[in-house]
C-alpha cells in the first residue's frame, strides 16, 4: 500500500462490497458525531495516523476502509482539502470489501467503547488541560451526546 495525501473529492464514494452489506443486512451507517467534536486544525493530525483506505478506479477512488471517517470528513471538511490514505495496490474483490466491513463494525468499536463515566471524565479532564484537545464542548451532557452515550444523571451537567 501507498502512504499518500488525496484531495477529498476525489474520493467519490463507498466500495460497492460495503454499501451492498449495509443494504442486504438493512443497516444504516453507523452514527456520526457532529462537527463539533473535533475542531477542523486537529482532524489532519488524526487523519495522518489514522488514515483511510482507498482502491484507486481511473483518475477517482472509492474508500475500502475507514468508511466511518470518510463520511464523516465528506460531511464536513471542503472538498480540496487533502486527507490522508493507505492506496490498495490491488483492487479489493467483493469478499475483502465484505470482510473489511464486518471489521470495521464489529472490531473498531470495540475497541474504544464511550461510556457515560468516560465521557465525563473526559470533560473533566479536558476543562482543566485545554491545551491537551482543544474543543468547544460546553458541558459533560453536551460531550456525552456527542460521543452517543447517555449523560450521566449530575448537577455539574448543566
Amino acid at each position: 500500500m501507498q502512504y499518500q495525501k488525496i484531495e477529498l473529492q476525489k474520493i467519490v464514494g463507498i466500495h460497492e462490497a460495503i454499501k451492498k452489506t449495509e443494504f442486504e443486512l438493512d443497516l444504516e451507517p453507523v452514527h456520526l458525531p457532529g462537527k463539533e467534536l473535533i475542531l477542523p486544525s486537529l482532524i489532519s493530525i488524526l487523519n495522518e495516523r489514522i488514515p483511510i483506505s482507498v482502491m484507486r478506479v481511473g483518475e477517482e477512488y472509492l474508500c475500502t476502509f475507514q468508511f466511518g471517517l470518510y463520511r464523516w470528513m465528506k460531511g464536513h471538511l471542503s472538498g480540496d482539502i487533502g486527507v490522508w490514505c493507505l492506496v490498495e495496490e490491488s483492487r479489493v474483490n467483493m469478499q475483502l470489501g465484505e470482510q473489511l466491513f464486518f471489521g470495521e463494525r464489529c472490531f473498531c468499536p470495540g475497541l474504544y467503547k464511550s461510556t457515560s463515566l468516560a465521557a465525563a471524565s473526559i470533560f473533566d479532564y479536558l476543562k482543566d488541560n485545554p491545551a491537551a484537545w482543544p474543543n468547544a464542548y460546553k458541558n459533560r451532557a453536551s460531550l456525552s451526546r456527542i460521543l452517543g452515550v447517555k449523560p450521566l444523571k449530575d448537577k455539574r451537567n448543566l
